[in-house]
């Protein structure tokens, strides 16, 4: 997808050649860029911080693989992204976690509607002026739950950095329970708190 190097391309990894294929340009710019896949409709939603820093309000994008072409839509997605966040989505739900005002939430999109909201979380560490991102994120609808995989912290004011590898489990109501750092796990793992 988008982002850095190609930063309005689309590439593709081939299985089968073990090659990366580029395939057409988005019709804006994205400097960090994560998506929700709707594999109902096939086509991937881009947002992040776009336009290669340039103002906001930042593009949203709606890319067909099918027919290969990207073109900008009025997602209802907030732009209030300062850094790297997390994406993570099934065929109704998606989560972003990490990289945005408010810093104690995350954002809950319904793809099929286009709705979404901020929606608190207490014990992820964020919150005021310190900032939560660069983390991994993967929902897994059978259980209800999203999975947060470390990343880190920065203080807004002074920039004071810490990294974590914690991984938190969110649970329906935005309840945070931590996984204790352990070794290799076996079996079902805890059930939040």
């Amino acid at each position: 997808m988008a982002g850095n190097l190609f930063q309005n391309g689309v590439i593709r990894f081939d299985h089968g050649t073990n090659t990366w294929l580029r395939l057409a340009d988005l019709p804006t710019k994205f400097r960090t860029a994560v998506a929700f896949w709707d594999k109902n409709a096939e086509r991937a939603y881009l947002f992040g911080m776009g336009n290669a820093a340039v103002s906001l309000p930042y593009d949203h994008v709606v890319y067909s693989p099918g027919p290969d072409i990207g073109a900008i839509a009025n997602l209802h997605i907030p732009d209030d992204f300062v850094q790297m966040m997390s994406a993570t989505n099934d065929e109704r739900e998606g989560f972003i976690v990490g990289g945005f005002h408010p810093t104690d939430s995350i954002y809950w999109y319904q793809l099929p509607s286009d709705v979404g909201e901020y929606c608190p979380v207490a014990g992820l560490p964020g919150g005021g002026e310190i900032l939560f991102s660069r983390t991994g994120a993967a929902f897994v609808p059978k259980l209800r739950r999203v999975y947060v995989f470390g990343g880190g912290s920065q203080n807004l004011t002074s920039y004071w950095d810490t990294t974590h590898d914690e991984i938190w489990a969110l649970t329906r109501g935005y309840q945070v329970g931590v996984f204790p750092r352990a070794g290799p796990r076996r079996g079902p793992g805890p059930s939040a708190h």
